[in-house]
């Protein structure tokens, strides 16, 4: 792993609260609001939400109501529709299985003053130094809100729930749903997490999305394809006999003819720490297009990006930004796209299931990404990369990526109800 001075200010944060009540380790519970201070220029945790931690919690009687009639309880914590069709599509054919979404779940009044006060005392003695005062009293407030969560599934769970039930968490890195994974692993559930993603090694600088990889908590992880049992063992250690293959639903196997013209690109700009690296980008598609105006590119924009920065910046070029909220799958279903170019996103896999040639920008890339022979550095070498791929041999070019993308994206692999039925 890379020296990265945030990674390594995350982990002593995490190290200093590693700490174990009834069973669970909380350090683990709480690793994505540490990564909010060690990680975010911008601090994104406001009074009101400390308050609402300290005031309230989650009611978890549909959770309780679910396991009582139910076999398996799939449990995500943010209601994003390209999570919900994920797992929508991972579940299609599974029986007995009830889905719980954490963020609708309702609230209940949990204040007690004297536990805020002792976890106050504990949290301080270990970060003074280490934190600010109101980064202290943040992370107490997660700490009493998560306890709160705790008590309930210790009072309520046991008395209500006798079957034995398998969890599925969409991602047991992550706050309530790590929490509930540890409790569920102490009375003995088998216990599952799902990928939304890879767990590649970084070339650069480490984002917060490492939390994902080092906190899975479930007994077993199911991944898309079979590099990612590689991945997790390279890259988090963890254990290959907890890593099973369970494809990809979204991406049902399908015959790769990949275009060889180069008329239309769509450019997948990377989210907002890649921003200095879209703009390198732009600035060589301005001189590529200096001397091959034929071709038309079209930006499509991370939603985490400033639009107004971008229309600036393409304002008097023949670059043309992309300013409907289709969303990516309906816009490479339009089929009006030959090639695509993308910064370290792994919408890269998902233009070369579209079939189109996806060309990255190697100077900026972070994130490790197995692909094909499509890097440039520059305007002249994404001139050579694009007459490179007009010329190669179709047959070797589609085989090569649909092995890529059966080993990457799981494509044609659905092997969700063989291992949660």
């Amino acid at each position: 792993m890379i020296l990265d001075k945030n990674y390594e200010y995350y982990l002593s944060l995490k190290d200093k609260l590693n700490f174990v009540y009834k069973g669970i380790q909380y350090n683990k519970v709480l690793s994505f609001d540490i990564a909010r201070i060690a990680f975010l220029k911008e601090k994104d945790y406001t009074i009101r939400e400390i308050l609402r931690n300290f005031l309230f919690s989650v009611d978890l009687a549909p959770l309780v109501k679910a396991c009582s009639i139910k076999e398996k309880i799939i449990i995500y914590s943010i209601g994003r529709n390209d999570y919900k069709f994920q797992i929508e599509q991972t579940i299609s054919g599974i029986s007995s299985i009830e889905t719980i979404l954490i963020e609708k779940l309702e609230k209940k009044n949990s204040f007690k003053p004297l536990q805020i006060l002792v976890t106050f005392f504990h949290t301080y003695k270990s970060l003074r130094g280490k934190i600010s005062l109101y980064e202290i009293i943040f992370l107490t407030s997660k700490i009493v809100f998560y306890k709160s969560i705790h008590e309930q599934l210790f009072l309520i769970f046991n008395i209500q729930c006798k079957n034995k039930i398998k969890l599925i968490s969409f991602n047991s890195a992550f706050n309530i749903e790590n929490l509930i994974c540890q409790f569920f692993n102490l009375n003995h559930h088998p216990t599952f997490s799902l990928s939304h993603g890879f767990f590649v090694p970084y070339k650069k600088f480490i984002p917060t999305d490492i939390v994902n990889g080092e906190n899975i908590v479930s007994n077993e992880i199911i991944v898309w394809g079979s590099s990612s049992v590689t991945d997790l063992n390279d890259n988090y250690d963890f254990p290959t006999k907890r890593v099973l293959v369970g494809g990809n639903p979204k991406y049902p196997y399908k015959k790769i003819r990949l275009k060889q013209t180069f008329k239309k690109c769509i450019v997948l700009l990377g989210r907002g720490i890649y921003n200095d690296s879209n703009l390198e980008i732009i600035k060589i598609l301005k001189d590529f297009i200096s001397e091959n105006s034929s071709i038309i590119f079209e930006l499509k924009l991370h939603p985490s990006l400033k639009i107004e920065l971008y229309r600036e910046i393409c304002n008097g070029t023949n670059i043309e930004i992309i300013e409907d909220n289709k969303t990516l799958f309906d816009i490479f279903n339009e089929n009006i796209y030959d090639f695509s170019i993308v910064n370290n996103s792994t919408t890269y896999y998902d233009a070369l299931y579209a079939e189109m040639i996806c060309l990255r920008y190697e100077l900026s890339e972070n994130e490790e990404f197995k692909g094909l022979d499509d890097k440039f550095v520059d305007s002249e070498t994404l001139k050579n990369r694009i007459n490179y791929f007009m010329n190669i041999d179709s047959h070797k070019l589609n085989s090569e990526t649909e092995e890529l993308l059966e080993s990457i994206l799981g494509m044609g692999i659905n092997n969700y109800k063989q291992i949660l039925d």
